[in-house]
């Protein structure tokens, strides 16, 4: 989507929004122009952007009253925080079956090996503080 709002010179107003002025009486007619058209390549980066989702994630972004607030809901369900990431990893690599010396499996929560273990231990800690 980036692409596309950038060949249509809608990025920038997606990136950093519409900052409305103070005192607007004191603006020249020029400058009451710029921003209202700003104000409408805001709704029609917010148009496409709802009209792109999926239909499971439109509620989400529902309530934006701007391009930038649903571009930034739509990257925070997408992308995460880096704390989301590890720990959605660490589940996944949880979740994966070990398996023993006798062939069988089990699913465990037992300290996990090499490269998990960091983050092992931050989640827990994390864990402990929260």
């Amino acid at each position: 989507m980036k692409t596309y709002f950038q060949s249509q010179k809608l990025w920038e107003i997606v990136e950093e929004g519409v900052t409305l002025p103070e005192d607007s009486s004191t603006s020249s007619s020029a400058e009451k122009g710029k921003l209202e058209n700003k104000k409408a390549k805001d709704s029609e980066a917010l148009y496409y952007i709802q009209t792109a989702v999926a239909d499971h994630m439109f509620p989400r972004i529902s309530v934006a009253t701007s391009g930038k607030e649903a571009w930034s809901i739509l990257q925070k369900e997408y992308q995460g925080s880096a704390k989301t990431y590890h720990k959605s990893k660490l589940s996944r690599e949880l979740a994966k079956p070990v398996y023993k010396e006798n062939n069988t499996r089990s699913h465990s929560l037992q300290e996990p090996p090499g490269e998990l273990k960091q983050s092992w231990n931050s989640f827990i800690l994390t864990s402990a503080v929260q």
